[in-house]
């Protein structure tokens, strides 16, 4: 039987007969009026090309032997439509147990979602995180096909596909940082001394124009010298701390490497404009409270990452 050739509204209707097997009964059951129900059984009549309920003894109607096949597989598929239907149980971190999927470069993931993860261990402890990588800098079609859940990525006023929801995450402005120990770095980083260091500088992927950086020293008429060039940006603290290089990271970035590394950061001589990453999420998400508890989540953790930076940094 074709369905879109009939109204489902009668399926709910046979249910109630089947149940209460009295017209006047099933008809308050759906509420409708006594009239409309006997019309309704006309109709299925019509349709199943099969009486449905036939008199019994005492004028009691009894279900013909087609209805009594459909009666319990009708009951139970209806109970479960019911029950997809129903308004989703409020969300509960701290019970539930699902892992969400964010791609993001590994500078996010070491400044943001590592915290992330320590505070989900409290308040969401069965809850999961998969970190992925961006197949390009700026990429987020992870997303848009439901690889991903979100996508934490420095694109600024770039248009958006269909679909796709941004908020800004993090404005984070840059540092420069060195060794501590460092023979030509005392208590100032000049900018004289700034350009005659060898650099650390990070290329995710190892392709693209010039950096922010660059873009900021080419305008003084100057140059550098790129001492190493890294894939990511978690490395560029490392090679600093076991060489004489400098390298200009974001501040949440170096907040993280500061101590454990034995590092000095410095405010960098040239006017270099912060880099913004945002969120990004797909509208098949937008009303999901999980997603929507994940996301502000992951915007609490950005501020508190951006707020210590700071706070390291102008003492």
């Amino acid at each position: 039987m074709n369905l879109g050739g009939i109204d489902l509204n009668l399926l709910v209707v046979l249910d109630a007969l089947l149940v209460e097997q009295h017209v006047t009964r099933a008809a308050r059951r759906v509420g409708l009026s006594q009239p409309a129900m006997s019309n309704a059984l006309g109709r299925l009549r019509r349709l199943l090309g099969d009486p449905i309920l036939v008199p019994g003894v005492r004028r009691k109607l009894v279900p013909t032997a087609r209805a009594h096949a459909l009666a319990a597989p009708l009951h139970r598929i209806l109970g479960e439509l019911g029950d997809a239907l129903d308004p989703a149980p409020p969300f509960a971190p701290e019970r539930t147990r699902r892992a969400f999927t964010l791609v993001t470069n590994d500078y996010m993931q070491a400044a943001v979602l590592v915290p992330l993860a320590r505070r989900l261990s409290a308040e969401a402890p069965f809850v999961d995180l998969v970190l992925q990588p961006p197949f390009r800098y700026a990429d987020w079609d992870a997303v848009l096909s439901g690889g991903a859940d979100a996508a934490l990525l420095p694109v600024g006023d770039t248009e958006l596909p269909r679909g796709l929801h941004r908020r800004t995450l993090l404005i984070d402005p840059f540092v420069c940082i060195v060794r501590r120990g460092h023979p030509r770095v005392s208590r100032r980083l000049t900018l004289k001394t700034y350009l005659s260091l060898p650099h650390v500088v990070v290329s995710p992927g190892g392709v693209g124009g010039p950096s922010t950086v660059d873009k900021a020293i080419g305008q003084l008429g100057a140059s550098r010298r790129v001492g190493l060039k890294v894939a990511f940006f978690n490395v560029a603290p490392l090679a600093v701390a076991s060489t004489d290089f400098v390298a200009t990271l974001p501040a949440s970035l170096a907040h993280v490497h500061l101590r454990r590394l034995g590092l000095r950061a410095f405010p960098p001589p040239i006017e270099v404009p912060p880099v913004e990453h945002s969120l990004f999420w797909h509208d098949r998400t937008e009303h999901a409270a999980e997603h929507a508890w994940l996301r502000e989540r992951i915007f609490a953790v950005a501020s508190e990452a951006a707020s210590r930076a700071k706070r390291s940094f102008t003492r």
